[in-house]
């Protein structure tokens, strides 16, 4: 093979590869033209109920998994008690039993010490301490850390205040000069 063939041989792959790009390129800014072009109201509805579509199977999906799991979770602590020997059985349940005593008494001592300082009812969640003594200064301190409200006038519960009209009614008016 001469030089001269080489050069032609070269010379027309080259034009092919050029040709080749040339198409790629010109593909390429056809994609992306498609892609950038706006998209009417009802392909964006259409795409709007497809992922719509496909929230709703996903989080169907995620409710059949949780319920699954809560019931694999139970079977497993069904199993795992049921491991336990009645001793140890007993001795968890006495524990758990333990526990929503300490939580019950706990909550009895917030109630009786919000009770004491005056606190009103709804706080008594928020008080903290150990022992009696703690949850009533600390009661004491939520009761002082709470604005003073300005205290309502004294008037009695028909008593219209300010407004009063004091003078005779019409009809009061009528009989005195009408007789």
């Amino acid at each position: 093979m001469t030089d001269e063939e080489k050069a032609k041989r070269e010379a027309e792959a080259a034009e092919k590869l050029a040709v080749e790009a040339k198409e790629k390129a010109e593909a390429d800014a056809l994609a992306l033209a498609e892609a950038n072009k706006p998209k009417t109201v009802e392909e964006l509805m259409a795409e709007n109920k497809k992922i719509a579509k496909a929230l709703k199977d996903a989080n169907f999906e995620a409710a059949n998994r949780r319920k699954k799991l809560e019931a694999f979770e139970k079977a497993e602590e069904e199993r795992k008690l049921a491991e336990l020997s009645e001793t140890e059985r007993l001795k968890a349940e006495l524990g758990k039993r333990d526990s929503e005593l300490q939580e019950l008494t706990t909550k009895q001592q917030q109630r009786e010490a919000a009770d004491k300082v005056g606190l009103p009812p709804i706080f008594a969640d928020r008080i903290k301490g150990k022992t009696p003594e703690e949850m009533e200064a600390d009661a004491q301190t939520l009761l002082e850390a709470m604005p003073k409200g300005k205290a309502a006038p004294n008037a009695g519960a028909t008593s219209p205040g300010d407004q009063a009209i004091t003078g005779e009614t019409e009809a009061e008016k009528r009989k005195r000069l009408f007789g």
